[in-house]
């Protein structure tokens, strides 16, 4: 199996701590987490989770895309995209089908970086990436558009990062 830090990483490893940091005590019940990579949120989460993604780096199931799920409607309590909404070639698409996936109390997590910094990590890091990230603003608006309203906001990272907490707009 592939491991998506090298060892050695501290950066990367760094980064994907502060994350865990921020994520993990504002899940509950049964978990989806999109784009798991090596499925930390998961292995960490207490509860009942399922790790997806379409590379296998430890996920529990590997899926085609993230917009066309194998999962009936409203079967999850709280889904995460963690550090990973950039990865999506059809964003908007997979924020559809979070929303049906999600049980009308659900809860969305994401968490996003400064666009700025993220274009400089990507040029040098992970050239792959559909986009380099997304401004708060263009983000919020693409959140908004799949029927997700905020409702909370917190800074991590010296204010580079930041994790938001979403509700289905019903």
């Amino acid at each position: 199996m592939k491991t998506y830090y090298k060892p050695g990483d501290w950066i990367g490893t760094y980064l994907k701590a502060q994350r865990m940091k921020r994520v993990n005590d504002k899940i509950s019940g049964r978990l989806l987490d999109i784009a798991c990579g090596e499925n930390d949120v998961v292995k960490s989460y207490s509860g009942n989770g399922l790790g997806i993604d379409v590379k296998d780096f430890g996920a529990d199931q590997v899926v085609e895309n993230y917009h066309n799920l194998p999962f009936e409607s409203g079967t999850f309590d709280t889904i995460t995209i963690i550090a990973s909404i950039n990865y999506f070639e059809e964003p908007e698409k997979v924020l559809d089908e979070v929303y049906r996936l999600l049980k009308p109390d659900g809860q969305l997590i994401v968490t996003n970086s400064n666009v700025h910094v993220m274009k400089f990590w990507h040029l040098f890091r992970e050239s792959w990436a559909y986009k380099a990230g997304y401004s708060e603003s263009f983000l919020m608006s693409m959140l908004k558009k799949s029927r997700f309203n905020v409702v909370q906001r917190a800074s991590f990272n010296l204010f580079v990062s930041y994790v938001l907490i979403l509700k289905k707009d019903v």
